[in-house]
């Protein structure tokens, strides 16, 4: 039988580090891998056309994974985009025999940047991508969206390192970020006839102000065997509470 490694894909921002702490603590005496998706932390994008093709950046994302476990089985994890991606990669590759999604956003909130960079690729907005870029930059706009995505529940100190995070994030990664919501918009479309043969597991927060709960059940709809999870809590808990959202994974996967 099969090694198999947990393999956790961040979202939108960041890059794998984001995620250590909560997969370390997931997996307690393994060692989970948590990889840069293509173009961001350590891992740059290899194959330019995938700027403008999702199938070909998932490919790049799949090469990236089998780069760090060339023989073991998978067990996949995401959060926010990575969740989407990991159920596309789920649904293509035998390798992996397990899938678990954090706030899943095949339907993020249409923000106004999004907007702006979608019109721009579709030539409706001369100019659209550099101001789209210049809002992503924006510091104290970061700030506002950033509040939107906490709980005032949660640590002061998580809060702190989580705004310091996103105001990174946004000024290093801005033309990815864009990138990814874009692809966003064309997921429904490439994921509407694949079916998921591998259990998925996914664990929605209700008071996720960025992602809807659409998402969850239009990927059940597409699973073989899927189940639900509502929690408390916002779309970076995992981030901010940690320890109680791996409690909540280890409760899911039992």
């Amino acid at each position: 039988m099969k090694k198999i490694i947990p393999v956790f894909l961040h979202g939108y921002s960041g890059d794998g580090k984001a995620l250590q702490e909560f997969a370390d603590l997931c997996f307690s005496g393994q060692k989970p891998i948590c990889i840069d998706l293509p173009g961001f932390g350590d891992n740059p994008l290899q194959n330019g056309s995938a700027e403008n093709n999702p199938l070909e950046y998932i490919e790049e994302i799949w090469k990236t994974v089998k780069k760090q476990v060339p023989k073991a089985d998978i067990h996949l994890v995401g959060h926010s985009y990575g969740a989407v991606l990991a159920f596309a990669l789920a649904s293509k590759y035998d390798e992996v025999v397990r899938v678990d999604l954090f706030n899943p956003g095949l339907w993020p909130r249409l923000i106004p940047h999004m907007l702006l960079y979608y019109l721009s690729v579709i030539k409706y907005i001369p100019g659209g991508l550099g101001l789209a870029t210049k809002i992503m930059k924006n510091q104290r706009l970061v700030d506002i969206a950033t509040q939107s995505m906490q709980n005032k529940a949660w640590p002061a100190n998580r809060q702190k390192q989580i705004k310091a995070m996103r105001r990174k994030e946004s000024e290093v990664y801005s033309p990815q970020m864009l990138r990814l919501s874009l692809y966003a918009l064309k997921m429904p479309r490439i994921l509407k006839q694949v079916r998921c043969e591998v259990p998925v597991r996914i664990v929605h927060a209700k008071d996720d102000t960025i992602t809807r709960y659409i998402s969850c059940t239009w990927l059940k709809e597409r699973s073989k065997d899927c189940h639900i999870f509502v929690t408390h809590g916002g779309h970076l808990g995992l981030l901010a509470e940690p320890k109680r959202w791996s409690s909540i994974l280890y409760d899911v996967v039992q």
